[in-house]
């Protein structure tokens, strides 16, 4: 009991008393698991990132970087949700909706719709954020170039 802090020896305790296990894990794997949440988490803040990067690279040429920052996010954050509507709704109505019905008809219905379907199930969490990272590289690059005139539009 010397050398433990006060609340894991209660939470010990209170598992011990309800019959349940405490579970850890090894130090390597919670090294990997911080590694990889981390870079998801980059991944996922890219527009913004991107467009800070941006706004520091040009500190001069960019006027109004708040207004830059919020214009990027906005962009890449609302073109990936468009085509998340877009691409995965029909998607997912087909997989929920259609194909089971024409399994069950045992008419022909395009296999290639449901494999589609699955992979973005089981990989989409690989897919989206690597997608959101290539919005955001667009969006930035194309909206910098054009910012000049953006901000003379909107001043005049």
């Amino acid at each position: 009991m010397h050398g433990q802090n006060p609340p894991c020896i209660c939470l010990q305790q209170i598992a011990a008393l309800a019959g349940m296990e405490i579970l850890t894990y090894d130090s390597e794997f919670t090294l990997v698991v911080l590694a990889i949440s981390s870079l998801y988490f980059l991944f996922v803040a890219s527009p913004l990132l991107m467009a800070s990067f941006e706004i520091l690279r040009k500190r001069r040429e960019i006027k109004r970087p708040w207004l830059f920052l919020g214009t990027v996010a906005v962009i890449a954050y609302g073109l990936f949700s468009t085509i998340l509507l877009l691409l995965l709704v029909p998607l997912m109505f087909y997989d929920a909706f259609v194909a089971p019905q024409l399994i069950a008809a045992k008419f022909y219905y395009p296999e290639f719709l449901l494999s589609l379907g699955n992979a973005v199930e089981k990989y989409g969490w690989i897919i989206l954020p690597l997608l959101l990272v290539v919005l955001s590289l667009v969006s930035t690059v194309k909206i910098s170039k054009r910012w000049a005139v953006i901000c003379n539009a909107i001043s005049s």
